[in-house]
């Protein structure tokens, strides 16, 4: 076993943020409509779509170019033109979760017959085919709120709930043509489902529903291979391609483990209070995740509002990107500069310019997608970074983030985004990128198809199948 720990940030960082500014030339080539400014090699916007309620995110990008988007109304399709209709609509007689908040639909997931699955407020199970056109079938579960897509494995689904007061966790498996119930996993987290129709999930909630004891894999037939217990927990994971998996645990390390459950290497941010924020994307020959600065949402029973966090003003949360073998790569930290940057380079920019220089302390880095190319797609509050290969920044798209959902406890002079699933853009096999903001949904025109990757953090690709290799 090693321990990989941070290089210098000299050594480290693909390229100064304002050294890019001049090298890429991205102030000069900006196009801004006072709500969105696209900069450099990005694309070009297609449209924006306005939400303001129940939205859950990753949507699921479809072959033919739609998006189907889950809220509290029912299942939207947004067409290629940016034209919305409901195609499903839920009922609205969904209790209210402990705090008071109307439950919502998760959001869906697909398979490749082109068959959609998610679960509706009241609790139920529905599938519904041709595209999430048609009414499949519907199963009453009534394990709690649902905790993610639907993981869609060989005529199964494995559906992941979280009980009313979110420390229960169960994990329902289907059928998929008629949703009858299976099976059912007691403290299972939502799974990956593996090449060999295994599955991988984390097991037995700790410290208050913040983490996990075990991370458990199980083959084809449901016999566990192997569990593996981390002292402090673990709080996310990634399966990659050899039959490795990647663990955040609780102590925020990234964690290698081979096949067989043993530790690879260790990968520990050494700068002051830095934690890794969430489980890797894992292509071939990288695997490229956040790191931020401060005390990050949820730490446990002790945390009197898990949806808040600490930051300093001047953290500078990059993303980085690992060799295989745990060695660093390079690692990003242009993020902290986007706003700045753009105001120098465009003047006030009218409202947009105004809202990022009052707004936008900072970018978290989240979790990338990767196109065919290698080019990386990397959400932040109010923006998406596109970073080539090497970490050097070819562009960027930014939004006006100046409202309250996106800040720390509703204020939106502070952010932090969801290193998880909120933010998480969704590329599709045309190479058109959405992203969601909380309050509208954008579309952006990038000429660069999504790349088969062994693992899109966070839920497998643009269907959110949750399955190995998309």
């Amino acid at each position: 076993m090693k321990t990989v720990k941070h290089l210098s940030r000299a050594a480290l960082i693909g390229g100064t943020a304002l050294g890019l500014l001049a090298a890429n030339g991205c102030a000069k080539e900006c196009t801004d409509d006072g709500v969105t400014a696209v900069c450099g090699d990005f694309g070009s916007q297609r449209f924006s779509v306005d939400w303001l309620w129940g939205v859950r995110w990753p949507a699921v990008a479809t072959q033919d170019s739609r998006l189907l988007v889950s809220s509290s109304d029912g299942l939207q399709e947004i067409d290629g033109q940016g034209e919305s209709r409901m195609i499903q609509t839920f009922d609205q007689s969904a209790p209210a979760d402990p705090w008071g908040v109307q439950t919502t639909a998760s959001a869906p997931s697909m398979d490749d017959q082109g068959n959609a699955f998610l679960v509706v407020p009241n609790g139920e199970v529905q599938s519904f085919g041709d595209q999430g056109s048609q009414r499949r079938w519907a199963q009453a579960v009534g394990a709690g709120n649902a905790a993610a897509p639907p993981a869609v494995g060989q005529g199964v689904v494995h559906v992941p709930f979280v009980s009313v007061d979110r420390q229960g966790r169960d994990l329902v498996t289907l059928d998929a043509a008629t949703g009858a119930t299976l099976s059912t996993r007691t403290g299972a987290s939502p799974p990956v489902v593996l090449a060999d129709e295994g599955l991988i999930y984390m097991s037995d909630t700790e410290d208050c529903g913040a983490s996990y004891r075990s991370v458990v894999v199980e083959d084809a037939l449901g016999a566990v291979r192997f569990r593996h217990d981390e002292p402090s927990g673990v709080r996310d994971f990634a399966p990659g391609p050899d039959g490795e998996f990647y663990v955040v645990t609780g102590d925020r390390e990234l964690r290698r483990l081979s096949a067989d459950g043993s530790t690879d290497w260790t990968f520990t941010p050494d700068c002051m209070d830095c934690t890794v924020a969430g489980a890797p994307t894992v292509t071939a020959d990288a695997i490229y995740f956040p790191v931020w600065e401060g005390e990050p949402p949820n730490t446990g029973c002790d945390d009197a509002d898990p949806t808040s966090a600490e930051q300093p003003i001047e953290a500078s949360d990059p993303l980085y990107a690992l060799r295989r073998d745990g060695s660093v790569l390079w690692s990003y930290d242009g993020f902290t500069t986007l706003a700045q940057r753009y105001v120098d380079g465009q003047g006030t920019g009218g409202l947009l310019g105004f809202a990022m220089q009052q707004h936008v302390q900072h970018h978290p880095a989240g979790r990338p997608v990767v196109a065919a190319d290698g080019t990386l797609f990397v959400p932040a509050d109010g923006a998406i970074v596109a970073l080539d290969p090497n970490g050097k920044e070819l562009g960027y798209a930014l939004f006006n983030p100046g409202r309250g959902a996106v800040g720390v406890n509703g204020n939106p002079d502070t952010t932090w985004m969801n290193s998880g699933t909120e933010n998480a853009p969704v590329l599709g096999e045309d190479g058109r990128l959405y992203h969601f903001d909380g309050n509208s949904v954008r579309a952006f025109d990038t000429d660069k198809p999504a790349a088969k990757v062994p693992w899109s953090a966070p839920f497998g690709g643009s269907r959110n199948g949750s399955r190995l290799g998309g």
